[in-house]
């Protein structure tokens, strides 16, 4: 155990817990979530706080910044500049504390504490006994605590909490480029001067905490893997694997030999296992997961080993059990479906002399996933297999990166699931949990992904950093394997990544690296692993370039790990987070400095960077008067500028497979309202470029690879027009792919078309005419039938007459540039809004007991409708819609479903939702 962590008169002293261990939930655990009482001081107290001492209540699991605010101590701190109010709070020493009641019921049983979170140092106390002190703020403590608390009476449990930096704040390094840093914490959760909301470090009891009483004989860390799926698809064979607790070992028993100072490589004894007279059943039962009726059930009755007869006294472990399960006509776990997936219900019993024991249920999805060699070239030595087989068939993977759900874990089931049914809503089949300022996600996570049909891609602790070594060996193996032990049972995880841009090769992580792999070849070795997200074949671009280079630079990248742009919030988050002027004056934002000028909106920046705010600008700059604007343009023409990056990025990899074999966008949501690279914001909103990338994502996805984007006058426009083949997907008979050009006015001025075929590829030209120069023109390509669009992409050109000189077009076009600044113009949605009006006739229909609603959308005027926008009027309701920010023909109409993902206090009303194109 640390050193560090301060021991009142040694009254901890042998009690610390760095247990590798899990203890799994069971369905009668006593959660103590709820209310409970806190306090803090700017010091370690001479003596410690007693429940009655704290004088303020908090509702856990959350930070203790939430705490602060429901406690009425502080005002919110995600509002203007607030945060500034919680900086020192990192800095005092906080105390919890609540009664609980040990069931009389329950005597005879071990009891055990189990905490999922506590940041980051902890101590324990149980009426006034010291019983655990702890470090590693993403799981544990886990301590028996039998004989602490007293049966059929009101217990006391009060928890004393550290931060990470305690005591550390002045020296501690925030790239740990020399390896000083001890604690083990995502570098973009610490307080830091890199960033401007960097006024955090996670404090508090954070996630779940509970109490376990198990029977002497129990089943401990179950799981199932798939095996195997017959090729016909009516067989699979799915393994169950346990652990089967007599008290010969101890439940939080270390790894076998983990400790010692030699290893016994042979038992002296011999490996012959011996049986005591002592008998067990296992009874497997599973349901299906439509009809509810029970596919399979086992007894099986098991001798019981002698654990002495084969590990010999000094490290005993407990029984194992494995045993192979038949399901016909198995239904399989489908990440590759819009649908939600298949998920039986398993169910684990024990029973000793006829009686049940302890029962532990399980989801089981039965699926296969693995990766084999994509077809590009190997580039390098080290070079990992990217092409991922789902189920048996080769998949294209449409990934999204993950940070977590709110910067002070304000976390809940319902937050979870509004926003993981957006993600599933674009089309996406794979979520990467980044370990940058992540973390191992709680159970309401892994449960919904299981539940929808998103398979995980785990990073573990590393990330961004050039030096691991100051991290003590043994907390890392104990958070690891407690980790890697719940979620192992989630056939929702995919794949183990060892971390986030990271060198796993060097002096510095090799030891953190390896502790992390040989864990989870221990413990899961059916899952793939990847030593490092940026390694082997994975790249991740933030290029400032215009968006066709995509295209063109990586045609032989087998992976897309990471690749996004900045773009502001969504204007209803900003005016919930950002008061004063700002968001209703006229303004000059032309310029970082401008920018930040008004210090609540200078808070909300993820990355005030120099190099990084005037490429956000350079590209709003393109759309809107960055000089005569406001907020909400700026919102706007930043989530444009992005929308258009992503289409671009997305469909460039997507039509690169089998050679690029998947893409994860760069980033789904911040973790706390900022202007940063984001596809939904931190309140979860949907923006421009979400719908974007779940146009790229979407079945028969129609894409046009244009020559360019920026064009000098009376230029050729050269383009390709496809369906993108790896989204196929039941097209129509008599489908037709269209591509279309519309002039600045929005007048029709070149057509194209041909009936769909299987391989086909439209392409043409269209020479630009003079009168096009200083303005944006519009590309729709549309595959369509009997007028209603079944699929399409908006592209928006633009021409420039500094490009007139063909000199200054070949410079530019000569490799990656940093984007253009259009200081006047022309400006695309200035352009738009001054554009020939389009005018929508709109039907709402709601279906009353689940809120789904369906939008019938007509353009009843002879002008194109652009970027046609649904939305609903109370901020209060987050819709996930199957498609918006749509193009709309003269005459022609379409449907767009959805159904809520947040829903108001107010009843859900038809005539709030609105359609409206930029230019009606």
């Amino acid at each position: 155990m640390a050193d560090f962590i301060p021991v009142a008169e040694g009254e901890f002293k042998g009690k610390d817990d760095l247990n590798v261990c899990y203890v799994d939930r069971r369905e009668d655990a006593q959660y103590l979530n709820g209310e409970w009482k806190f306090d803090y001081f700017d010091d370690i107290p001479s003596k410690r706080p007693s429940l009655r001492n704290l004088k303020y209540k908090a509702t856990l699991p959350s930070s203790m910044y939430m705490n602060m605010y429901e406690a009425g101590l502080l005002p919110h701190p995600y509002v203007d500049s607030n945060s500034r109010l919680y900086n020192k709070l990192d800095e005092k020493v906080w105390y919890y504390g609540r009664k609980f009641y040990a069931d009389g019921s329950k005597k005879g049983k071990k009891a055990y504490l189990c905490a999922d979170g506590i940041a980051y140092y902890c101590k324990v106390w149980i009426n006034g006994e010291p019983v655990v002190c702890h470090e590693g703020m993403f799981a544990g403590p886990n301590a028996e605590i039998t004989d602490f608390i007293r049966f059929g009476e009101e217990n006391e449990i009060v928890v004393e909490v550290l931060a990470a930096n305690y005591g550390t704040k002045e020296t501690r390094s925030f790239w740990n480029n020399e390896g000083i840093n001890r604690e083990i914490v995502p570098w973009n959760i610490m307080h830091d001067s890199a960033t401007s909301n960097g006024d955090f470090t996670i404090v508090g009891i954070w996630n779940d905490i509970r109490i376990e009483y198990l029977d002497k004989y129990h089943i401990a860390r179950p799981y199932f893997t798939t095996k195997s799926v017959s090729k016909d698809g009516k067989n699979a064979t799915v393994r169950l694997e346990a652990e089967i607790c007599d008290g010969q070992a101890p439940e939080l028993h270390e790894f076998y030999g983990k400790h010692a100072s030699t290893f016994d490589l042979t038992p002296l004894g011999g490996l012959s296992a011996k049986y005591r007279e002592d008998y067990v059943t296992v009874r497997v039962s599973i349901e299906d997961p439509k009809s509810g009726e029970e596919v399979f059930r086992s007894e099986e009755v098991v001798k019981l080993l002698d654990a002495s007869s084969f590990v010999g006294n000094k490290y005993p472990e407990s029984q194992f059990y494995e045993r192979d399960i038949e399901i016909r006509d198995p239904k399989i776990w489908d990440p590759m479906s819009r649908e939600k997936a298949s998920v039986y219900k398993a169910r684990v019993d024990l029973l000793h002399e006829g009686k049940v024991c302890d029962t532990q249920s399980l989801n089981l999805g039965i699926r296969t996933i693995a990766a084999e060699p994509a077809e590009g070239r190997k580039f390098r030595s080290s070079w990992n297999d990217w092409q991922f087989v789902i189920n048996g068939k080769k998949e294209f993977i449409k990934g999204m990166n993950w940070t977590p759900i709110d910067f002070l874990y304000d976390i809940s089931p319902e937050k979870y699931r509004m926003n993981l049914e957006l993600i599933k809503n674009q089309g996406v089949n794979m979520v990467r949990v980044w370990s940058g300022g992540g973390m191992p996600e709680t159970e309401a996570f892994y449960d919904t992904c299981d539940e929808l049909g998103l398979m995980v891609w785990q990073d573990h602790f590393p990330a961004n950093t050039v030096s691991t070594k100051g991290w003590p060996m043994d907390v890392l193996e104990s958070q690891e394997a407690l980790n890697i032990y719940r979620m192992r049972k989630h056939p929702s995880l995919a794949l183990h990544c060892g971390g986030n841009e990271i060198n796993p090769y060097t002096e510095g992580n090799a030891m953190a690296i390896l502790t992390v792999a040989r864990l989870a070849k221990l413990l899961d070795p059916a899952r793939i692993f990847h030593q490092a997200a940026l390694d082997m074949g994975s790249a991740h671009v933030y290029n400032d370039m215009e968006p066709v280079w995509f295209g063109k630079l990586f045609k032989d990248l087998p992976f897309l790990g990471e690749s996004g742009i900045h773009s502001f919030p969504s204007i209803e988050t900003l005016r919930e987070v950002v008061t004063g002027k700002i968001l209703s004056e006229k303004l000059d934002l032309s310029s970082p400095e401008n920018l930040g000028a008004d210090p609540g909106l200078l808070n909300h920046f993820s990355e005030f960077i120099p190099s990084r705010v005037p490429r956000m600008l350079s590209r709003a700059s393109q759309l809107t008067d960055l000089k005569n604007t406001t907020v909400e343009k700026i919102s706007l023409a930043t989530q444009f500028a992005s929308a258009e990056y992503y289409t671009f990025m997305l469909q460039a990899m997507r039509s690169n497979y089998p050679v690029t074999t998947g893409a994860f966008p760069w980033v789904y949501k911040r973790p706390w309202p900022t202007i940063g690279i984001q596809i939904s914001d931190g309140y979860g909103r949907p923006l421009i470029q979400y719908y974007a990338v779940q146009n790229a994502f979407s079945d028969n996805a129609v894409m046009m690879e244009l020559s360019q984007v920026t064009f000098g006058p009376c230029e050729r426009l050269e383009y390709k027009a496809q369906i993108i083949k790896n989204s196929i997907k039941n097209i129509p008979s008599g489908a037709v792919l269209k591509v279309m050009i519309f002039s600045p006015k929005l007048e029709k001025v070149y057509e194209k078309e041909e009936k769909w075929h299987e391989n086909m590829l439209l392409s043409g030209d269209f020479d630009i005419p003079e009168d096009f120069t200083d303005k944006f023109f519009f590309a729709l390509v549309e595959l369509e039938k009997g007028g209603r669009a079944i699929s399409q992409c908006l592209y928006t050109p633009k021409v420039i007459s500094a490009f007139a000189s063909k000199k200054a077009r070949d410079e530019f076009r000569s490799g990656p540039k940093e984007n253009l600044y259009f200081d006047k113009g022309p400006w695309m949605i200035d352009q738009l809004l001054n554009s020939p009006k389009a005018s929508l006739r709109k039907r709402t229909e709601v279906t009353e007991d689940s809120g789904e609603v369906e939008i019938s959308v007509k353009n009843v005027s002879d002008v194109p409708a652009i970027f046609t926008k649904i939305s609903y009027d109370d901020p209060d309701y987050i819709f996930a819609l199957d498609k918006n920010y749509f193009t709309l023909l003269p005459g022609q109409s379409i449907r767009v479903k959805g159904k809520p993902v947040k829903k108001g206090k107010r009843k859900m009303r038809t005539d709030k939702f609105s359609a409206k194109a930029l230019n009606s």
